[in-house]
């Protein structure tokens, strides 16, 4: 008997240890879940023993006693009560703190601490201020910094109405306990570290935050920066329950929720921030839960946010897409298919994107100081200091900022009118931006312009199909490069006809010393093939320059230069020309995109990956187009100065052509790479 009683009671207190560390990862859905399905199955087996106890033995198990048998059944009953004690104790203690993780539920079971109202009680005498929808409980010595975040929500809803479309249906009320230091804090979030600034809580729609960490020189940004993050949990909270998405975690990975946050506190306030090196191989992406985030370190927030802003600046500074991924959610059922649908690019390659690009500048202090300093002239109604601006600008540039960038130059030009600099960085901004039209009115607005602007006047004129201004400009700037006797250029111009003329030259490396120069030997090559010009588009001149911009690995232009052509002359090779640029380009619009993400492999390092994707395609008998791939495959071994390779790949390719196909115009073609092929194959 007593070793009946000793097993049945080690049964019970293993099953005890397994359901309560089940409920330490379970939220209340799926501890609900996990409970009626426990239920059923007990249910079951205490149908089967009450018939075993009937009967006086169970075969299930193989006993032939009732005694043994009542042990079965007591230790049923025992099992299922213990469940549905951890049940309504994991019930209860989300339902009054909102979602916990298990190292926070185990904090609340040995202090005992249910009674939220409890741990609030040295707050009932605070201050109370009610706007809108928000109610303020604060210490007393925080009245400035509540004020200030007060006067900040206009600010933040116009932000808001970006990024979400409209105002959020404030559907419930908020909360906003302002504390005097991180020992309150944490007195009512223990399970936080000290350095968190602020916390919300879903399920009562309150945030907490305090003032100690406020440095003397940036008091109100801080705090403000703390409040805008959590407030802006609040409407995403609010906006994803509202368009029917259970929230983050499930639906929503908590990345895209906390790049938001960041994203909205870094629009509101600029803090000044410093950022160590960032991990190459974390995968912030792929920190779905809550408890994968805080485990993560303090980088995936900044991380998140340059993904976030990625989005955003590559999407014309539409900050609506960020909306418009969830609101098309939940059509699709899944934020990977909507976010790729609607940004063109993978939630992985997103990851690879940003970490290469942060990485870069991990050790350098970030933009935010000069923006800091423009955005106090803009508070203080003073004229923002022109020289720290133009910094800022260059370093938005840098970024790829473009949109940022025209923003505070349009500043700038109220503020400082008829000034040169700002002309030119607008004029460049939005050709970048492919806003040829804006970019042609500012660069025509500087009085004496230089050698670079009747450089990129020219390619503007030319991209719009005007072949005479093109001419005309690209003329002016070649007698500007002339007029210029400094040294370097000299230098670069002798480097670069060693380039085109002296077989002894590696084309790689003296291409590398003389990359200052190419642009105006592009533009002299614009005036020499341009000369002729006749009011028609002379094909082989444009192909001359589409050509020029191939050598730069400049596709797009190339595929730009190419469609022109194509609209007057619509000869087989010039369409498998385009083809094959707008594959290089990934421009979306081709059906050879493999070619592009061959390029991409092989300027990655990964020529090796190169080979083999356009390998396999020559192996596929369902491709037909092998031509494409047999000139990628020349080209790349023409760029590895592989000489016995490219002549192969070149041959090969002749040979396969179609009668269809002008053989000149591909030795041509294959001759404008590099002369180097050409002379290999005499000396050869």
């Amino acid at each position: 008997m007593l070793k009946k009683v000793f097993f049945t009671i080690l049964g019970l207190m293993g099953t005890t240890f397994l359901i309560v560390f089940s409920y330490l990862y379970l939220d209340n859905l799926k501890g609900t879940i996990f409970l009626v399905i426990a239920l059923l199955v007990l249910f079951a087996f205490f149908i089967i023993a009450i018939i075993g106890l009937v009967r006086g033995r169970l075969r299930l198990i193989k006993l032939n006693n009732r005694t043994n048998i009542s042990f079965v059944f007591l230790y049923l009953i025992a099992t299922s009560l213990f469940l549905l004690i951890i049940w309504s104790l994991n019930f209860s203690l989300q339902l009054e703190f909102g979602s916990l993780s298990a190292r926070e539920k185990i904090y609340y079971l040995q202090n005992g601490e249910i009674s939220e109202e409890t741990k609030l009680s040295f707050i009932q005498d605070y201050p109370v201020i009610e706007h809108e929808h928000i109610k303020f409980i604060y210490h007393p010595e925080t009245e400035h910094q509540v004020q200030e975040i007060i006067s900040s929500l206009d600010k933040i809803t116009t932000l808001e109405q970006k990024v979400f479309g409209e105002k959020v249906k404030k559907s419930e009320p908020l909360e906003v306990i302002v504390l005097i230091n991180s020992k309150d804090f944490l007195k009512l979030n223990p399970f936080f570290d000290e350095i968190v600034g602020g916390s919300y809580n879903s399920e009562n729609k309150r945030v907490m935050i305090y003032k100690e960490n406020e440095s003397l020189e940036n008091r109100e940004s801080i705090m403000l920066g703390t409040f805008v993050h959590e407030y802006s949990h609040y409407l995403f909270d609010l906006y994803s329950s509202e368009i029917g998405l259970s929230g983050t975690g499930d639906d929503i990975p908590t990345w895209y929720e906390e790049g938001i946050s960041e994203y909205m506190r870094w629009n509101v306030t600029k803090p000044l921030e410093f950022h160590g090196q960032i991990n190459p191989d974390l995968a912030f992406t792929n920190l779905h839960t809550s408890e994968e985030w805080y485990a993560a370190n303090e980088e995936v927030y900044y991380l998140a946010r340059e993904a976030i802003n990625y989005i955003v600046e590559h999407n014309q500074g539409n900050k609506k897409i960020l909306s418009d991924i969830l609101l098309d959610q939940t059509k699709t059922g899944s934020f990977e298919d909507s976010f790729l649908k609607l940004t063109g690019i993978t939630v992985d390659s997103l990851n690879e994107t940003i970490v290469s690009l942060v990485g870069k500048f991990s050790n350098i202090y970030r933009l935010e100081n000069l923006e800091l300093i423009i955005d106090q002239d803009k508070q203080n109604h003073t004229a923002v200091d022109l020289s720290i601006a133009l910094s800022l600008i260059e370093s938005y540039i840098g970024f790829n900022n473009f949109y940022d960038a025209i923003e505070l130059l349009e500043l700038l030009n109220n503020q400082y009118p008829n000034n040169e600099e700002v002309y030119w960085y607008l004029g460049l901004c939005n050709y970048y931006v492919s806003n040829f039209s804006s970019a042609i009115d500012w660069f025509n607005k500087i009085p004496d312009p230089t050698e670079n602007v009747y450089k990129y006047l020219s390619e503007l004129y030319l991209l719009q199909g005007d072949i005479t201004q093109s001419q005309l400009l690209a003329k002016k700037s070649l007698e500007a490069a002339e007029e210029n006797t400094n040294e370097t250029i000299k230098k670069w111009k002798e480097g670069y006809d060693a380039f085109l003329t002296d077989k002894s030259n590696n084309p790689n490396s003296t291409f590398s010393l003389t990359t200052e120069f190419f642009d105006s030997a592009r533009i002299e090559l614009f005036k020499r093939e341009l000369t002729n010009y006749d009011g028609n588009i002379d094909s082989q001149k444009i192909l001359n320059i589409a050509f020029l911009e191939m050598q730069r690995h400049q596709f797009n232009e190339a595929s730009t230069l190419v469609s022109m052509i194509n609209k007057t002359s619509k000869s087989p090779e010039m369409l498998m020309l385009e083809d094959v640029l707008n594959g290089v380009s990934l421009k979306g619009k081709s059906n050879q995109t493999f070619i592009g993400e061959a390029f991409q492999s092989y300027n990655n390092g990964k020529k090796e990956e190169a080979y083999n994707l356009l390998n396999g395609k020559m192996s596929d008998e369902s491709f037909k187009n092998k031509e494409l791939v047999l000139f990628t495959l020349f080209y790349l071994h023409v760029q590895d100065n592989d000489v016995e390779g490219s002549e192969l790949y070149y041959d090969t390719f002749m040979n396969k052509l179609t009668d269809d196909y002008n053989p000149d115009f591909w030795m041509a073609l294959s001759n404008s790479f590099t002369k180097s092929f050409k002379e290999a194959r005499q000396v050869k």
